[in-house]
């Protein structure tokens, strides 16, 4: 169970630090739908090859191919594309926040569909999260034309995100190796982004030998490795848990951009980084004492639950990518 929080921790760092290796590759001057098919493809290669070194079997089956299309595309690139239409009306900050709003919609969806018991704890972290992601956006840059239209793009990327992590638990492939899951999931993104990239024109090749760095170094660490441990994570501990605690994401990346590009660091930053590291220790901390005081009755059943393992997310980093774009242009 420990090694659960761990996991979800450090894929949220990793997540973190993705739109920082992303805007550093476009500043090389590669297209952001370039840098995002790229980075699913050199991680579905990567996946592939971990994938025949283990000698792990990459047979699946019918309804799982299906699902792992479904919410490859829906979990992943919709994500992504909806949060770029947000972009365009209203400020990112404001946009990443409503978008981490989704684990309000995986507590709901657990909730009444899945008939799932919510600890109050649990409740309580998530709007602590929230109230801190509040404090470090700017709610007084929220003016313009079409901002309904933003808000509602943002929002719609919270629930497809939302229930593609509780996908990672409920659906028919959860079952299957996480690396199997990212092989899939990294295909079908890669090909939707290769369509949408040329359907737009904007498809390209890295142009310099750092790109490539850049996009490698993003594809092993802020997509395999991140989703690996994401998958793990949330087949142990729930989606619900998960949620909460990758709320570190956009907390890293905020930290990330000061260090590298100098960016101002506020009281306010400062407040909401507290609020939402509270609300992630909180949940962990509990959910470790409650594995604790369940483990003397339940060892086989822990056991058995930990044996399973799933699926995860690149979103913000990729999120991220059209917004960087923009600015640059």
């Amino acid at each position: 169970m420990k090694k659960a929080y761990i996991g979800i921790i450090a894929a949220s760092v990793l997540y973190g630090i993705g739109p920082t290796l992303i805007k550093m590759a476009l500043i090389t001057g590669i297209e952001a739908d370039s840098a995002m098919f790229f980075n699913f493809f050199i991680s579905a290669i990567l996946s592939f090859a971990i994938i025949k070194i283990k000698h792990i079997k990459l047979k699946v089956t019918k309804r799982q191919l299906i699902e792992l299309f479904l919410f490859g595309i829906l979990g992943m690139s919709v994500t992504v594309m909806l949060l770029t239409y947000s972009y365009q009306y209203i400020p990112t900050g404001l946009a990443t926040m409503l978008h981490f709003a989704y684990p309000v919609v995986v507590t709901i969806i657990m909730a009444t569909l899945f008939r799932e018991k919510i600890q109050p704890i649990s409740i309580a972290a998530i709007f602590i999260a929230i109230a801190g992601l509040f404090i470090v956006t700017d709610l007084g840059a929220l003016s313009g034309n079409n901002v309904l239209q933003g808000v509602a793009f943002a929002l719609l990327s919270s629930i497809t995100y939302g229930s593609y992590i509780i996908a990672n638990k409920k659906a028919s492939f959860s079952s299957l190796n996480p690396f199997v899951v990212v092989f899939y999931i990294d295909i079908f993104a890669a090909a939707f982004t290769f369509i949408n990239g040329a359907a737009k024109h904007t498809l390209m090749m890295p142009p310099a030998i750092v790109t490539w760095v850049y996009l490698i170094t993003l594809a092993i660490f802020c997509s395999l490795t991140a989703l690996a441990l994401f998958a793990y994570s949330t087949r142990i501990i729930g989606p619900v848990k998960t949620s909460v605690i990758n709320m570190l994401e956009p907390i890293t990346s905020v930290v990330v951009s000061v260090i590298v590009f100098s960016d101002p660091f506020s009281i306010r930053t400062v407040i909401g980084v507290i609020l939402i590291i509270g609300a992630s220790l909180l949940i962990t901390l509990i959910g470790n004492k409650n594995k604790d005081d369940s483990t003397k009755n339940e060892d086989d059943e822990s056991i058995e639950d930990a044996c399973s393992y799933k699926q995860c997310n690149f979103e913000e980093a990729t999120g991220n990518v059209a917004i960087e774009e923009h600015h640059l242009k």
